[in-house]
Protein backbone atom coordinates (compact mmCIF):
# COMPACT_ATOMS: atom_id res chain seq x y z
CA UNK A 1 0.00 0.00 0.00
CA UNK A 2 1.44 3.65 -0.94
CA UNK A 3 0.59 6.31 0.96
CA UNK A 4 -0.46 9.58 0.26
CA UNK A 5 2.61 11.55 1.05
CA UNK A 6 0.29 14.84 -0.49
CA UNK A 7 -0.60 17.14 2.36
CA UNK A 8 -3.90 18.84 1.02
CA UNK A 9 -4.93 21.76 3.43
CA UNK A 10 -7.86 22.49 2.13
CA UNK A 11 -9.70 19.14 3.13
CA UNK A 12 -9.88 17.55 -0.28
CA UNK A 13 -7.73 14.58 -1.53
CA UNK A 14 -5.33 14.20 -4.48
CA UNK A 15 -8.48 14.23 -6.86
CA UNK A 16 -10.49 16.94 -5.33
CA UNK A 17 -12.62 13.86 -3.11
CA UNK A 18 -13.04 13.70 0.63
CA UNK A 19 -9.08 14.05 2.32
CA UNK A 20 -7.72 10.48 2.84
CA UNK A 21 -7.04 9.46 6.43
CA UNK A 22 -3.21 10.12 7.65
CA UNK A 23 -1.70 6.95 8.32
CA UNK A 24 -0.43 6.49 12.31
CA UNK A 25 2.73 5.11 11.69
CA UNK A 26 4.50 2.93 13.47
CA UNK A 27 5.81 4.68 16.55
CA UNK A 28 1.60 5.88 17.25
CA UNK A 29 0.67 2.34 16.22
CA UNK A 30 3.24 1.09 19.27
CA UNK A 31 2.21 3.84 21.51
CA UNK A 32 -1.43 3.25 21.02
CA UNK A 33 -0.79 -0.37 21.67
CA UNK A 34 1.36 0.08 25.00
CA UNK A 35 -1.83 2.46 25.98
CA UNK A 36 -4.17 -0.06 25.34
CA UNK A 37 -2.53 -2.87 27.28
CA UNK A 38 -2.22 -0.45 30.39
CA UNK A 39 -5.42 0.69 30.43
CA UNK A 40 -6.67 -3.17 29.74
CA UNK A 41 -4.17 -4.08 32.69
CA UNK A 42 -5.90 -1.49 34.83
CA UNK A 43 -9.82 -1.96 34.07
CA UNK A 44 -9.03 -5.80 34.11
CA UNK A 45 -7.29 -5.45 37.70
CA UNK A 46 -10.36 -3.30 38.79
CA UNK A 47 -13.11 -5.69 38.15
CA UNK A 48 -11.10 -8.94 38.90
CA UNK A 49 -13.34 -10.13 41.33
CA UNK A 50 -16.56 -9.85 38.83
CA UNK A 51 -14.40 -11.59 36.22
CA UNK A 52 -13.61 -14.43 38.39
CA UNK A 53 -17.03 -14.97 39.42
CA UNK A 54 -18.18 -14.69 35.58
CA UNK A 55 -15.47 -17.26 34.07
CA UNK A 56 -16.11 -19.86 36.87
CA UNK A 57 -19.30 -20.72 35.38
CA UNK A 58 -16.75 -23.09 33.51
CA UNK A 59 -13.66 -24.25 36.39
CA UNK A 60 -11.78 -26.13 33.79
CA UNK A 61 -11.42 -23.48 31.24
CA UNK A 62 -11.59 -20.49 33.51
CA UNK A 63 -7.65 -19.34 33.29
CA UNK A 64 -7.98 -19.24 29.68
CA UNK A 65 -11.33 -17.78 29.47
CA UNK A 66 -9.54 -15.07 31.65
CA UNK A 67 -6.62 -14.47 29.83
CA UNK A 68 -8.92 -14.60 26.52
CA UNK A 69 -10.88 -12.11 27.84
CA UNK A 70 -7.88 -9.89 28.84
CA UNK A 71 -6.25 -10.65 25.57
CA UNK A 72 -9.59 -9.36 23.62
CA UNK A 73 -10.28 -5.96 26.02
CA UNK A 74 -6.43 -5.02 25.14
CA UNK A 75 -7.10 -5.52 20.92
CA UNK A 76 -9.87 -3.61 21.21
CA UNK A 77 -8.84 -0.76 22.98
CA UNK A 78 -5.51 -0.86 21.07
CA UNK A 79 -7.97 -0.76 17.91
CA UNK A 80 -10.27 2.73 19.40
CA UNK A 81 -6.93 4.36 20.56
CA UNK A 82 -5.60 3.73 16.83
CA UNK A 83 -8.38 5.08 15.25
CA UNK A 84 -8.59 8.20 17.35
CA UNK A 85 -5.40 8.93 16.92
CA UNK A 86 -5.95 8.77 13.02
CA UNK A 87 -9.07 10.46 13.02
CA UNK A 88 -7.16 13.71 15.43
CA UNK A 89 -3.93 13.73 13.06
CA UNK A 90 -6.21 13.76 9.97
CA UNK A 91 -8.63 16.79 11.59
CA UNK A 92 -5.38 18.49 12.58
CA UNK A 93 -3.96 18.18 9.04
CA UNK A 94 -6.73 19.45 7.53
CA UNK A 95 -7.23 22.54 10.08
CA UNK A 96 -10.10 21.72 11.42
CA UNK A 97 -10.89 22.54 14.87
CA UNK A 98 -10.45 19.34 17.46
CA UNK A 99 -10.29 20.57 20.63
CA UNK A 100 -13.81 20.67 21.89
CA UNK A 101 -15.35 17.23 22.48
CA UNK A 102 -18.59 18.10 19.95
CA UNK A 103 -16.03 18.42 16.89
CA UNK A 104 -15.28 15.06 17.09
Amino acid sequence: MVADTNHHTNGEGPSGGPSVREPVGGIGHATCGVVGLGVAVVALAASYSLLIALVNVVPLLSTTALALFGVFVWLGLWFVFDLALREWRTRRRDGRRVDRPGDL
